[in-house]
C-alpha cells in the first residue's frame, strides 16, 4: 500500500476455517504499519496518528478494499493496544476502550464479509533477570486485551511478532481464558 511518504510489503496467508477437519482455507492479507498502534517510522507514526485520531474512515475503506480484494480475514488495528504500548504513548487506563473503539471500526468496515482478527503485538517486557517483568505480569497484561477483544466480538485471536516465548506463551493463555 502507498500513502503520502509511507510505502509498506503487502503480506499475504492463509488459514484453515476448521483446521482439523480440513475445512475452507481462507486468505488474510496484512500491510504491516498502515495502522498500527506501535509505528516504528516516522511515516508510520504520522500515518497511524492521522488514521485512529482524525479520519478513522481511512481503517474502514481500507479494510474495504482488502474484502473487495478477496480478502476473508481482516486484523483489526490493535497492534500494540497492550497496557504496556499504551502506556508508553502517554494512555492510561484505556485498554477496553481503545481495543472496542478499533475492533468496532473493523466490523463496520466488514460487516459479515470477512473474519475480524484481533491483532495482538508484543509488550516490549522482558522477563527477569533481563528485564523487569513477571510471566505472570505478562499474562495480566495481555488478558486484559484479549478481554476487550472478546467483548468486542473479534472472530479470531492473532498473536504476531513475538520476540520471546515466554511473551508468547503468555498471549496464548490468555487467550484460551477468555475465548469463547
Amino acid at each position: 500500500g502507498n500513502w503520502a511518504g509511507v510505502t509498506v510489503e503487502k503480506k499475504e496467508g492463509a488459514i484453515k476455517k476448521n483446521y482439523y477437519d480440513g475445512g475452507e482455507q481462507l486468505i488474510a492479507v496484512d500491510l504491516p504499519g498502515a495502522y498500527s498502534m506501535s509505528p516504528f517510522t516516522t511515516e508510520e507514526s504520522i500515518t497511524s496518528s492521522y488514521v485512529k485520531t482524525e479520519n478513522p474512515d481511512v481503517i474502514v475503506n481500507i479494510q474495504k478494499g482488502y474484502v473487495a480484494a478477496g480478502s476473508q480475514v481482516l486484523y483489526t488495528p490493535t497492534f500494540g493496544a497492550n497496557r504496556v504500548k499504551l502506556e508508553s504513548h502517554g494512555i492510561f487506563n484505556k485498554v477496553a476502550e481503545y481495543n472496542e473503539k478499533l475492533v468496532a471500526i473493523s466490523k463496520n468496515a466488514v460487516g459479515d464479509r470477512a473474519w475480524v482478527a484481533g491483532d495482538i503485538a508484543p509488550t516490549g517486557k522482558f522477563l527477569y533477570p533481563l528485564g523487569d517483568a513477571t510471566f505472570e505480569d505478562l499474562v495480566e497484561i495481555y488478558t486484559e486485551q484479549v478481554t476487550a477483544l472478546e467483548k468486542a466480538g473479534v472472530d479470531l485471536f492473532v498473536i504476531e511478532t513475538q520476540m520471546t516465548l515466554p511473551e508468547a506463551r503468555a498471549a496464548v493463555l490468555a487467550a484460551k481464558s477468555v475465548s469463547r
